[in-house]
């Protein structure tokens, strides 16, 4: 028997094991499925090459620092096994010591409900900064109680600028703002002196830096001659794609989109609880209407989910999740022969705000539509703002057009 040692409690991996096959049983995978093998390679992998170092689980720690640490999670593939097994260790941990957390769980617990309730933060969000969070108060306290008095600068400002020369800017950016929201939290419960939040510097704002990448005419009628809509998975890639060019909806919306969040008779799409816990409605307009109605009923298999869109592979009639819609793009992009370093979608939520304030919609039009918060964010798309550029860019008097 194979166990893992985590926070004093030992968890069997064989059960681990045993719980995945039951998950991928469940969604219709083979005994001997590719995954099963994975799933075990990174539990043999994980107790040889990480337990007898920290003395922890590595089921414990963020998937990002085992990705620095020993550069093993770089297939999408391997990334998911890894986040399931994740979910059901800490299932079984939390049925076995539900009173025995450590202080810093707690402490997250508190704090992750302060994100959700208090700030508005999407899942995803929270997940993110409760990461960098988490092995800053590990490396402070250990597994013994916090000692906010203990914080300092100087401490801060060397775990900030240790963890971040393992990142991207980008993501050196979401280190800094989490841990600046973690002591805005400790200010708000009185914990630390508020000059403490100040050693945290502000990251550059390098938004309006660049031009955002958008879609010519060509390449959108490239991207949408893409999709085989004579096949069911086509008909559901195309109206993913429409969802995003047309209403500028975000991955995540997409595949959060619900078949009673479409009012047919009003024909406007609503969106419950987006990133900013802000629900709104969109016009639903034709072309995307007709694609929605044509994948409903001559491509969507039948399931109980009531998503709008979901999986035609194995495990067929489940959710999508952002990855799967991003996927779905990324292939396109491909097919239609658009820059290889297209790889998200947030280049279609551009070109549909680029189209809106070429075509003459304001600034606060845009931000409802795309759900800004802060109008701030939208104000980036004025610089592509062709239509109004030609207002004042005249023709010089006496020279010849």
């Amino acid at each position: 028997m194979n166990l893992t040692k985590s926070h004093g409690c030992l968890i069997d991996s064989e059960s681990l094991i045993r719980q995945f096959e039951g998950y991928l049983r469940d969604r219709g995978y083979k005994a001997q499925s590719a995954y099963l093998a994975t799933a075990k390679r990174i539990l043999q992998w994980g107790t040889a090459h990480y337990q007898k170092e920290k003395n922890i689980s590595f089921l414990d720690i963020p998937l990002s620092s085992l990705k620095l640490a020993y550069r093993l999670y770089e297939n999408k593939n391997v990334c998911a096994v890894f986040h399931q097994l994740q979910k059901i260790y800490r299932e079984v941990q939390s049925a076995i010591i539900p009173k025995e957390m450590t202080p810093v769980q707690r402490e997250l617990i508190a704090y992750d409900k302060h994100l959700k309730m208090i700030c508005g933060l999407a899942e995803a969000t929270r997940t993110s900064r409760l990461q960098f969070v988490s092995k800053y108060l590990i490396q402070h306290s250990g597994e013994g109680e916090i000692d906010f008095q203990n914080m300092n600068q100087s401490e801060l400002m060397q775990y900030v600028a240790q963890q971040a020369r393992g990142y991207s800017s980008g993501t050196g950016s979401v280190l800094a703002i989490s841990i600046r929201s973690y002591l805005k939290f400790l200010q708000f419960r009185g914990n630390i002196d508020p000059q403490l939040v100040l050693g945290i510097p502000s990251p550059p704002n390098r938004q309006l830096k660049d031009y955002p990448a958008t879609m010519t005419e060509a390449e959108m009628q490239a991207l949408v001659n893409a999709f085989d809509s004579t096949k069911q998975d086509g008909k559901r890639d195309y109206a993913m794609a429409l969802c995003m060019l047309n209403l500028g909806l975000r991955s995540g919306e997409v595949a959060s989109l619900e078949l009673p969040d479409i009012d047919w008779h009003r024909s406007i799409i609503r969106l419950r609880c987006n990133k900013n816990r802000m629900s709104r409605e969109l016009p639903l307009m034709n072309r995307c209407g007709n694609a929605l109605a044509d994948y409903l009923q001559w491509g969507r298999p039948e399931c109980l989910s009531q998503k709008v869109f979901v999986r035609h592979t194995t495990p067929v009639g489940y959710d999508l999740t952002s990855e799967n819609v991003r996927g779905a793009m990324r292939r396109a992009y491909k097919r239609a022969g658009l820059p290889p370093e297209w790889t998200g979608t947030h280049i279609l939520r551009h070109t549909a705000a680029t189209r809106m304030i070429n075509n003459g919609a304001s600034l606060k039009e845009i931000a409802d539509v795309l759900g800004h918060q802060s109008i701030d964010t939208t104000i980036i798309y004025t610089k592509v703002n062709t239509v109004a550029m030609k207002t004042v860019c005249q023709a010089w008097p006496g020279a010849h057009s």
